[in-house]
């Protein structure tokens, strides 16, 4: 048996990625165990009573309760370095690489973690300091394909995001300029588990023909980008050209962080006047089969099994 010590507040996180990876395991076979699912949350007590061959532990920053991240104190689990004890296969979710790096690298050594799932290029990852374990799986950003629609393009472009000068520098610095660049912006509404965001975040920039999309200065393949390429926007973006995403790389259009500011201007504008409704619209429906999070996770179950 596979289980997932799972997270049942990402229902209700800003936006639903986290909930989508579990799921995305649960519709390949994973159990989802935890606080609202079989009610379990003494981990001790979960590997007795289903003595599972893998277990997937979601991110830690949102579970333990000594994390600012864990909003419900209920979905915490006990007992967790049984995991250590543990004769299966303990898999453990990487993300946010570049932030809390000590906070989840002890977590990892704690429970004696076998393989690591991440969201990032090898190379973006070795630049931070990380190394990664023998088992590693990269596995990328999804979307439920039967809630992202395309709609008539009746807007120009679009910058969203967070706005921090040392993580996120290109995107505040785009934002701040926003009426040289002509775009428009979209704050982020801030992290909490009051609601999800995502879907009035995807039918905003449904709207629009071009969506900005930088990476962070840790050069990480951003949610965003494939959003954008679903709801077939132009994705305008500086992720180095190493990272090229399965599928869809064609549909982005890059530049780096020496292009010139009049020269970036005059690349979003290009975007929006010369946008094609037929290209995007294909490269969309290439977007919603390769990432719809069961397509990922059916994907992800089989890395799994084939290499442990």
């Amino acid at each position: 048996m596979k289980i997932v010590l799972a997270n049942i507040d990402y229902r209700t996180h800003i936006t639903d990625e986290g909930d989508q990876l579990q799921r995305g395991l649960e519709s390949a076979g994973w159990k989802l165990c935890g606080f609202g699912y079989d009610g379990l949350t003494d981990v001790g007590q979960i590997l007795d009573k289903y003595q599972p061959t893998h277990v997937f532990v979601q991110d830690c920053r949102d579970w333990r309760e000594d994390s600012p991240g864990c909003f419900d104190k209920r979905v915490s689990f006990r007992n967790w370095k049984a995991l250590d004890d543990f004769d299966g296969t303990t898999i453990c979710v990487l993300k946010d690489a570049g932030s809390v790096k000590r906070y989840q690298q002890d977590f990892f050594n704690d429970i004696g973690y076998d393989a690591l799932i991440h969201y990032y290029h090898k190379i973006a990852l070795e630049d931070l300091g990380w190394k990664l374990p023998y088992l590693s799986y990269r596995t990328y950003h999804t979307m439920d394909k039967d809630r992202i629609h395309f709609r008539p393009k009746t807007k120009g472009a679009i910058i969203s995001g967070a706005l921090n000068a040392e993580v996120y520098p290109l995107r505040t610095y785009i934002t701040q300029e926003a009426e040289y660049f002509g775009v428009d912006t979209m704050r982020h509404p801030g992290y909490s588990n009051n609601r999800c965001h995502t879907y009035d975040y995807l039918e905003t920039i449904s709207q629009y023909k071009v969506s900005v999309v930088t990476c962070s200065s840790y050069n990480f393949a951003l949610r965003k980008i494939i959003e954008a390429v679903a709801v077939g926007a132009v994705p305008i973006t500086n992720l180095p050209g190493f990272d090229a995403l399965p599928g869809i790389d064609g549909a982005l259009v890059r530049f780096n962080n020496k292009t010139k500011k009049r020269e970036l201007k005059e690349l979003i504008e290009y975007h929006v006047e010369n946008y094609e409704e037929a290209s995007r619209m294909e490269w969309a429906q290439i977007c919603k089969k390769h990432y719809d999070y069961r397509y990922i996770g059916k994907k992800l179950d089989a890395e799994i099994l084939s290499s442990h």
